[in-house]
């Protein structure tokens, strides 16, 4: 991706086959994230020496990114049938994109943005990361947050009631303090689960003597959690693949049922959008209406 910073039309086109790659695993609706930082031309970053100008002829803006990625993902959606919509990523350390994500965050609704994200170490946070959750949070802009792969369950108590964060991204290290545990299962929030990455990044150790994957552990408490790919370019997998290495591990036909329904009912679309993406997965699974 980072080769094609600048390139709207690459972007566009990236965004569009997202949608026939989840089309094709049987995915009716999902929620793409991404740094709309790393993709322009007109920022700092260590992929981008020298920024250009806005007013530069071959300037791309974070907010032309987003809108290069709306077109491919309304292409996608109409050619596809399927539903997608954005997530936009600030990413720490870097000054100045944390208040510019919300404010886009705001501003380009209609763009098919529905929530914020943020990447980096989890255990550091900035006065101006701080303050642009307490913003999009008073603003009702959806949040989710990375915490608890790495690093302890303080973390994912952090993001949660300092954060006001609604789902966690991962959040594997939760299972190991029953207090932050119970408070994050009584609040409903909700966990963004990638079976093989856990594995891949050692966020969750295997072998003899490693225990229950949290993942299990919250399958068999009914916890409120989801199952997704992570990057599937660095992975390597499918939806069908990960649910192969979950019933490996354990878990039931059910349990992935369920976290089908949890991921609908956890999602950010507006609450008819969701009642009616509710009724189409029922239909799928042939549940009485």
């Amino acid at each position: 991706m980072f080769l094609n910073r600048g390139d709207l039309q690459a972007i566009e086109r990236i965004s569009y086959e997202l949608c026939e790659d989840e089309a094709a695993e049987n995915v009716l609706y999902f929620e793409t994230r991404f740094s709309p930082h790393f993709l322009c031309n007109t920022r700092k970053h260590p992929f981008q020496a020298d920024p250009l100008s806005n007013d530069s002829p071959t300037a791309v803006t974070p907010e032309d990114v987003v809108r290069a990625v709306s077109r491919g993902l309304k292409r996608g959606e109409t050619d596809f049938s399927i539903k997608a919509r954005m997530i936009l990523c600030t990413i720490k350390g870097h000054s100045g994109w944390s208040s510019d994500v919300v404010r886009m965050a705001t501003e380009m609704k209609a763009e098919g943005v529905v929530a914020i994200d943020i990447a980096g170490d989890e255990s550091v946070y900035s006065d101006e990361e701080r303050a642009a959750f307490e913003t999009a949070f008073s603003r009702g802009i959806h949040r989710t947050i990375h915490a608890g792969e790495q690093g302890p369950p303080t973390n994912v108590a952090y993001a949660v009631k300092k954060l006001h964060a609604e789902r966690i991204g991962h959040g594997y290290s939760v299972v190991q303090s029953a207090e932050i545990y119970e408070m994050c299962r009584s609040r409903g929030v909700h966990f963004e689960c990638c079976p093989y990455s856990s594995l891949y990044t050692s966020a969750v150790k295997r072998g003899e003597g490693a225990g229950k994957h949290p993942i299990v552990i919250f399958a068999e408490d009914d916890t409120n959690f989801s199952v997704s790919k992570d990057d599937s370019t660095v992975t390597q997998t499918t939806l069908p693949i990960e649910y192969q290495l979950l019933q490996r591990m354990g878990l039931t036909e059910l349990h992935l049922v369920r976290a089908n329904f949890n991921a609908a009912r956890s999602c950010f679309l507006p609450e008819e959008e969701k009642r009616q993406l509710l009724e189409q997965l029922k239909q799928v699974y042939h549940f009485a209406q």
